[in-house]
């Protein structure tokens, strides 16, 4: 973990205790949610111009090698195609 920011609430401590936990939590899971949606804007990204290159036809490119890994594919593995209409 690291520290991103800081919130602050103002008031009686007694009173705001549970508040202020409250506001913690939210403030943590919108964060969280963030970057989950971060990851699968760039796993999206990444398969799209995988799928790109795939139908470029650029064969064994030195790149399309490098986005397969990078979504944890193995491209040296034989796979056949179906294509379905």
């Amino acid at each position: 973990q690291r520290l991103i920011g800081v919130l602050g609430i103002t008031g009686e401590p007694d009173g705001l205790r549970t508040y202020a936990e409250l506001v913690r939590m939210t403030a943590e899971m919108l964060v969280s949610q963030r970057h989950q949606q971060a990851e699968q804007q760039w796993r999206r990204q990444r398969c799209d111009d995988l799928l790109a290159l795939l139908l470029a036809d650029s064969g064994d490119s030195p790149r399309l090698v490098d986005e397969a890994q990078q979504l944890g594919l193995k491209p040296q593995l034989a796979r056949t195609p179906y294509l379905f209409e």
